[in-house]
């Protein structure tokens, strides 16, 4: 009676606007910062959909 087709689902995540947009003010101003101030922000446990979505705005991909 019912088939089994395979469908091919794509997942996309919502990233908040916000954290996208924070995320990419923190990394302006960290540019001119030294390498222990950049090792710091590397800690911080942001999500990793925020850090693609910024990585895309930031590098056009």
């Amino acid at each position: 009676m019912f088939r089994n087709d395979s469908l091919i689902v794509e997942e996309q995540r919502i990233v908040d606007e916000r954290e996208v947009e924070g995320l990419i003010m923190i990394c302006k101003e960290m540019a001119t910062q030294d390498h222990i101030e950049k090792m710091a922000l590397m800690a911080i446990p942001f999500d990793e959909n925020v850090v693609r979505e910024a990585k895309r705005r930031i590098l056009g991909l």
